[in-house]
């Protein structure tokens, strides 16, 4: 039986189109935090964090939690899940994300730490990432937001993106004093975008690679620091 070009074309229409709706899902990447790496954000959740102002007022974290995940994310996200793919997820690359939260249920307030690889399939890369978040939505009502890069012992700056356009590490001190207390290795983490509701926002924290989140200032100049940690 010959093959007619009418026989020929309809074949290659076939094949292409099988091949169009091959299934492409498999690993392209892999990553897990080592435990030098997480040491960057010290506490366990447990610890009971008080915060003190140069009026004696005090802010205080009772609770806390923190955890690792290991998550995997898929080449067609929510942002293409309405896209028909036959039911192909696309590659996909695993990931940790660690997470820590230190509240105080009934004052509204907290502060979150996540670590978290910064890669992407549209940007592949291995940078690791540390974000921290301060809410008070109780008085004071005070919020910081602040992404910065990170080694195993050491923050990287970031630089930002928005109105502001500075870096994302002010100033680095290998000791700092604030009341009567002393830390070391102490970073002055700047604020990436205000609260625009807020009449005054935590302009900057003051982070310690060894003993965390240790103070911070609004942009009316009120400053806190750590007074105690059980």
């Amino acid at each position: 039986m010959k093959l007619t070009l009418h026989n020929l074309l309809f074949l290659v229409l076939i094949i292409w189109i099988s091949s169009c709706n091959r299934c492409d899902q498999h690993q392209v990447a892999n990553f897990q935090f080592t435990k030098d790496e997480l040491k960057i954000n010290p506490y366990s959740g447990d610890e009971l964090l008080i915060f003190k102002d140069f009026n004696g007022d005090t802010i205080s974290f009772p609770r806390g939690v923190r955890y690792t995940k290991y998550m995997r994310f898929y080449q067609y996200d929510y942002e293409t899940a309405k896209l028909d793919h036959h039911g192909c997820q696309g590659v996909y690359f695993d990931a940790d994300i660690n997470y820590m939260s230190k509240y105080n249920e009934g004052l509204a307030r907290s502060f979150d730490i996540n670590l978290y690889f910064r890669y992407s399939l549209n940007n592949p890369t291995s940078d690791k990432a540390f974000e921290l978040f301060i809410f008070i939505t109780a008085q004071p009502h005070l919020s910081f937001h602040g992404y910065y890069y990170f080694k195993v012992d050491t923050l990287l700056n970031i630089k930002t993106n928005d109105q502001y356009n500075k870096d994302s590490i002010v100033g680095y001190h290998p000791q700092w004093t604030s009341g009567t207390k002393i830390f070391y290795n102490v970073y002055e983490l700047y604020c990436h975008k205000g609260d625009p509701r807020d009449t005054a926002w935590i302009s900057t924290a003051y982070y310690s690679i060894t003993e965390g989140l240790v103070g911070f200032r609004t942009t009316f100049g009120k400053s806190w620091y750590l007074d105690k940690i059980n």
